[in-house]
């Protein structure tokens, strides 16, 4: 007998099981966090979840070796930018808001994949990116109510920007540890 398949097979299968984990997770990080940064700081909860993550990480990874050098310290204070200001502006606006406005992420991937690591776009990925900024413009104009609101957004937005730096710049660091690579033998 021949059996159906779903086209999932080989390198795509996997990526594809780790999408309703994901989804699961994220769709509940928002309003989890909206809950904890009514008991505590954004800095706070921050400093736990960053900790809780580090622990988490350095107990799955086996053989894990710390690089510190000039890339990987900017590296992380990017990353702490992009949770200070998902955490601080989460303050001012709902964890819907703050869920549309945090995944425009891939919108800002685009420009900063061409400018930091030469990658050239293709003419759907801008249109798309224009498209999408385009979108968000128009979700946001009837949320523009007070100024607290527009800081919300303003801090989100620099969330999702900064949240795309620090995955092109992951990119560009994936190579560092990889003995072969030019970034690690020139530093």
């Amino acid at each position: 007998q021949r059996s159906i398949t779903l086209g999932l097979q080989g390198p795509v299968l996997a990526p594809a099981k780790l999408v309703a984990p994901y989804i699961l997770i994220t769709a509940f990080q928002y309003f989890l966090a909206k809950d904890a940064l009514g008991r505590t700081s954004p800095f706070v909860f921050g400093a736990m979840t960053t900790l809780l993550t580090c622990v988490a990480f350095f107990t799955l990874s086996r053989g894990f070796k710390l690089i510190l050098n000039r890339q990987t310290l900017l590296f992380s204070v990017i990353y702490w930018m992009s949770g200070a200001s998902w955490l601080v502006g989460l303050n001012y606006i709902s964890p819907p808001q703050s869920a549309i406005i945090s995944f425009t992420m891939p919108l800002f991937v685009i420009p900063l994949a061409v400018l930091v690591l030469n990658e050239r776009g293709t003419r759907v990925e801008i249109y798309g990116a224009i498209v999408g900024f385009a979108g968000i413009v128009l979700f946001n104009v009837p949320l523009l109510s007070g100024a607290s609101t527009d800081l919300g957004i303003a801090l989100t937005l620099a969330d999702a920007f900064f949240w795309a730096l620090f995955s092109v710049l992951m990119k560009k660091l994936r190579n560092q540890d990889d003995p072969k690579s030019e970034e690690h033998t020139s530093e």
